[in-house]
């Protein structure tokens, strides 16, 4: 967990003893050979060599509200191409998608951590250090008041990658355009429902009649705004309606037998005046 936020005296000792450089070690000389191979083996050339993508996570990593942003839809695994988008909408910054997977890989790389170790590491970051000062206890207070609400500690106490997701989404001022209100709530009711039987189950009346009272709400808003299982029966019977079972009528029906199969046009002028 230590390897993704800081780096701390126990793991930056580990590391050290496994990641070991050549003597002489020259990481800006490209041409040097054994330099070279140590930083491809490690994975460190773009640190010393920076490309784009390189100097656009150094730009993230600069700006704060930038840096909060990338790693808050890091956590809920959204693609490099949104979160470059993000940026552009939230921060105005610019950079190429590949400029969010090189951050993640050097600075908040979220794969090397489960989602209890994430939460953790949220609540972690809560607990700075006591300083003697009286100001800076109460600017430590302050901001460990308010952090209960950064999005990113939201985001990794998310119960489900979904959920996080939409509020991302809703966070920055869009609203899902494939978003179905109608299966989101079945899916809140299913939920609540199943909560309260669980309560139920463990003797706990008092937790299990706040699931129900949502199930409750729930059910009340499905009459409102249809439930889903009904909107697909009417698609069938619209389908069933579309596609209609009868035979089709012969060309001979439809024209009660007045009808040629000459394809010569008819000359309808010659025979009204012969008819005159």
């Amino acid at each position: 967990m230590q390897q993704l936020d800081w780096l701390g005296i126990p793991y930056l000792t580990r590391l050290r003893s496994v990641c070991v450089p050549p003597t002489p070690f020259f990481p800006e000389d490209r041409v040097h050979i054994k330099s070279s191979r140590f930083l491809r083996k490690e994975r460190l050339e773009t640190i010393f060599h920076p490309d784009e993508a390189m100097e656009g996570a150094l730009a993230i990593l600069d700006n704060m509200r930038a840096k909060e942003l990338v790693e808050n839809l890091l956590i809920s695994h959204s693609h490099p191409s949104w979160i470059c988008t993000g940026l552009r909408r939230q921060v105005g910054l610019i950079v190429p998608p590949e400029a969010a997977q090189r951050y993640k890989h050097y600075f908040f790389n979220v794969d090397l951590v489960d989602s209890s170790e994430l939460k953790a590491l949220m609540t972690m970051r809560l607990n700075s250090d006591t300083s003697p000062d009286l100001d800076e206890q109460k600017a430590a207070e302050a901001l460990r008041s308010i952090s209960k609400s950064d999005a990113r500690r939201l985001t990794a106490m998310a119960a489900t990658p979904l959920t996080a997701s939409i509020m991302n989404t809703l966070r920055m001022g869009l609203l899902p355009s494939n978003m179905d209100i109608s299966r989101l709530t079945e899916a809140t009711r299913a939920a609540a429902i199943s909560g309260a039987l669980d309560m139920a189950v463990r003797g706990l009346p008092e937790q299990g009649r706040d699931y129900a009272l949502m199930g409750k709400m729930m059910t009340e808003i499905l009459e409102s705004i249809g439930d889903p299982s009904n909107d697909l029966q009417e698609g069938l019977a619209k389908l069933s309606l579309d596609t209609d079972s009868h035979d089709i009528p012969t060309l001979k029906q439809l024209s009660d037998g007045a009808h040629t199969l000459s394809l010569e046009p008819v000359n309808i002028t010659a025979e009204v005046e012969a008819s005159e």
